[in-house]
């Protein structure tokens, strides 16, 4: 991929998750104060646009990405999951950490690594509430949030009907040239896409998919399809 391989490295550490994503309340529809408070690029602009990568958290930061993919920044998306998640993968990490905070890593050594004199230790030394010291885990499923953001969002995998047998291909690569992963399906099946982007900047989409699973491709580029 385009840039650093950090988002390369955590197909390795990401587990293939897919978290359907809640809908807004029918009420939002008919309300113009819930419509207004809801709007995206307002919000992030307000709020998640001020400090970068300051205050994302290990569990809410899933909700911050999909925020930013809502306001059309999915530049800034990838940029934080390189950053911050990418920050526990530069800190020595092959799972997701409970709690982890940037700030962190300054002057600190790696989790590989033997205490080293001068050093911060950034899982003793660190933690708030009861999260003090040794108490959170460095192998935590609430961290894994970039697993069904770069599904849904970059590769843009979604199904379209009850069961999966319509599944949607609508990539958002960002500044990346290509992805490729891989949605868990019903029946211990899945459908593997990979975007490439042409020199003419249109996207390409390979989708390899169980048969009797069709996959459609939304906006601009082209498809091929293979069953199995």
């Amino acid at each position: 991929m385009k840039g650093d391989n950090r988002i390369m490295k955590m197909s390795i550490v990401l587990m293939a998750l897919s978290i359907p994503v809640a809908a807004y309340s029918a009420t939002t529809h008919h309300d113009p104060k819930a419509r207004e408070f809801v709007d995206p690029v307002r919000i992030v602009a307000a709020s998640l646009g001020r400090n970068e990568h300051a205050g994302v958290s290990t569990f809410y930061g899933y909700y911050m990405l999909e925020a930013m993919s809502a306001a059309g920044e999915t530049k800034r998306a990838l940029d934080t999951v390189r950053d911050y998640w990418g920050g526990m993968l530069d800190m020595g990490a092959t799972s997701f950490w409970e709690d982890f905070d940037l700030a962190w890593t300054n002057n600190a050594f790696r989790i590989d690594e033997m205490r080293v004199a001068g050093k911060k230790d950034v899982h003793g030394d660190y933690g708030a509430y009861c999260y003090v010291g040794f108490r959170h885990s460095l192998c935590h499923g609430w961290s894994s949030g970039p697993a069904p953001w770069l599904i849904e969002h970059v590769l843009g995998i979604r199904p379209l009907d009850v069961g999966c047998r319509i599944i949607e291909v609508k990539p958002d690569l960002g500044d990346l040239e290509w992805a490729e992963g891989a949605m868990a399906l019903p029946g211990g099946r899945s459908v593997r896409v990979r975007v490439s982007r042409r020199r003419d900047g249109i996207l390409e989409v390979e989708a390899d998919a169980p048969d009797g699973i069709k996959v459609v491709a939304a906006g601009q580029g082209s498809i091929s399809a293979e069953g199995r």
